[in-house]
C-alpha cells in the first residue's frame, strides 16, 4: 500500500516541521506504538489471501470472498499504518479512520453481523470504536484540532467517477446483502456476508475522501488504484461463479479504474 513520507504528509501544518521538544518526542513514540500495533491487527484481519495463497480456504465458491477480505480490510483499516507511519502527523490518515469506521457501520447496518443488535446499538458500537481507534490519537497528537478540518483539494475528475459509481456500489452491496451463505470453516455466514457489502461500500467511500484530496494528497487516490487493481486481478484468477464475483466483466472494470484513479493519482 502507498504511503507517504512522514515529512510530506501534511506540509501545511507548521506542527509537523517544527523541531520536537522532549514531551512531544515521547507522544510521537507512543502514537507510533499504539499505531503499530493496530497495523499489526489490521494485517491479521486482512489476511484472507494469505490463507487462499496456502490452501486454506474451504472447498466450495469462497475464493473470491476469502481472498477479498484482504481489499475490504485494508482500504478500511490503512490508516492505522500511515499513523503507525507518521507518528500521528498525517491528518487525512486520521479522516480515513473516520470514513473506515463509518463504512463498518454502514455495511452492519445493511448486513448485521449480529442480528439481535438494532440500528441504536450498531451506531453507538462504532462511535466508541472510532473513539478507542483514535483516543491516542486524539489524547496525544497536536495536530487532533485538525480533525475536522479537511482542506480539501478535490481532484474533479476522480470525483465525478465515484460519484458516478455509487448507483453500482449500492446495487452490488444489495445484491451481496441478499446472499444466504452458511457457516464456512470457523467463519461465521453472517460475517461472510457483512464483509462482502463491505467491500462493495469501501471503494465509494474511501474513494470520496481519497478524489476530495484532504490537505492536498494523493497517494489516498494510489491507495485506492492499488486496491482495485487487487480486486481485478483475483477477480480474473477465481472463477466467476465464487460467492459475490463480479465476474470477467467486472474483473475488467476494476482493472480500468485502477489505471485511471493511478493515472489522476500521478497528476500535480
Amino acid at each position: 500500500m502507498p504511503t507517504p513520507h512522514p515529512s510530506t504528509v501534511d506540509p501545511s501544518s507548521s506542527l509537523t516541521q517544527a523541531p520536537a521538544p522532549r514531551l512531544l518526542r515521547g507522544r510521537r513514540i507512543a502514537i507510533r506504538v499504539v499505531y503499530i500495533l493496530l497495523s499489526a491487527w489490521t494485517l491479521v484481519m486482512a489476511s484472507g489471501l494469505v490463507a487462499l495463497l496456502f490452501g486454506a480456504i474451504p472447498d466450495g465458491p469462497y475464493s473470491f470472498a476469502a481472498g477479498s477480505t484482504t481489499a475490504w480490510k485494508l482500504l478500511s483499516l490503512g490508516g492505522f499504518l500511515v499513523l503507525a507511519w507518521t507518528a500521528g502527523r498525517s491528518v487525512p490518515a486520521a479522516q480515513w479512520v473516520v470514513v473506515g469506521q463509518a463504512t463498518w457501520l454502514v455495511a452492519d447496518l445493511i448486513a448485521p453481523q449480529d442480528p439481535a443488535s438494532g440500528p441504536a446499538t450498531t451506531i453507538m458500537m462504532y462511535s466508541v470504536n472510532t473513539l478507542i481507534f483514535l483516543g491516542a490519537w486524539l489524547l496525544l497528537a497536536p495536530e487532533r484540532r485538525e480533525i475536522l478540518h479537511l482542506r480539501a483539494r478535490p481532484d474533479r475528475v476522480a470525483l465525478i467517477v465515484l460519484v458516478l459509481m455509487l448507483p453500482l456500489a449500492a446495487v452490488w452491496a444489495r445484491s451481496n446483502a441478499a446472499l444466504v451463505i452458511p457457516d464456512v470453516g470457523d467463519a461465521d455466514g453472517a460475517e461472510i456476508t457483512f464483509d462482502l457489502v463491505g467491500l462493495a461500500l469501501v471503494f465509494a467511500f474511501v474513494g470520496i475522501l481519497a478524489a476530495l484530496r484532504p490537505r492536498g494528497v494523493r497517494w489516498l487516490l494510489g491507495t485506492l488504484s492499488a486496491s482495485f487493481a487487487y480486486v481485478g486481478v483475483l477477480t480474473l484468477l477465481t472463477s466467476p461463479s465464487d460467492l459475490a464475483s463480479p465476474g470477467l466483466a467486472g474483473g475488467l472494470g476494476f482493472l480500468a479504474l485502477a489505471v485511471f484513479f493511478g493515472w489522476r493519482a500521478q497528476r500535480t
